[in-house]
């Protein structure tokens, strides 16, 4: 079991740019020498931003992550993941595929 926070930046689209903050819980499954599997549950705080024009607008939610995932160590201390994630947010439900570099302490 791991405690495993994150940021995401989502790169601006229709003038909306967004950075989420993510605390997961992975729970990791071993499969073979260096793969692991983990499903996840978690917290997570979604920023959105909104620019057109002079005009910006801001928001700010909170929701619940669940998701899963593999991953394959590089070194010792580090390893590529590739994720699913899906978000349950008042007035959105976002889903997501990531990629990603972890880092063992």
């Amino acid at each position: 079991i791991r405690l495993a926070p994150s940021l995401s930046f989502m790169f601006p689209k229709d003038h909306v740019t967004g950075l989420d903050v993510d605390v997961n819980v992975h729970y990791v499954f071993p499969i073979q020498a260096g793969l692991s599997l983990y499903p996840f549950v978690g917290g997570v705080m979604m920023n959105n931003r909104f620019s057109y024009e002079g005009f910006t607008a801001k928001d700010t939610t909170f929701g619940l992550n669940i998701g899963g995932g593999a991953q394959y160590d590089v070194t010792s201390n580090g390893y590529l993941n590739f994720e699913f994630k899906y978000s349950f947010i008042e007035g959105t439900d976002p889903a997501y595929f990531a990629v990603g570099y972890g880092v063992k302490f």
